[in-house]
């Protein structure tokens, strides 16, 4: 399983769900309330045990965590550099 499709499987089962909403890979996760803060929190720790990275508070940001695309690239990012 690739990274945006274990992400989106996840997402879905634990956040999008309980609102009812659909997500796909481009869906704004703070735009469309998918996520809240204590969500964001939960889904970097997911990301971070899953993946074996570290997210630094530097890097935490709508340009790497609003959708799950960038999700996916901020992880194989990290993954090169690792």
């Amino acid at each position: 399983m690739d990274h945006t499709s274990e992400l989106l499987q996840y997402i879905t089962g634990n956040f999008a769900a309980t609102n009812n909403i659909a997500v796909d890979a481009e869906t704004s996760l703070f735009q469309d309330q998918v996520l809240d803060s204590l969500n964001l929190v939960e889904l970097i720790t997911f990301v971070e045990t899953r993946f074996g990275i570290k997210v630094a508070p530097s890097e935490v940001s709508i340009d790497n965590l609003d959708t799950v695309s960038r999700i996916a690239g901020l992880i194989e990012r990290k993954l090169v550099t690792n």
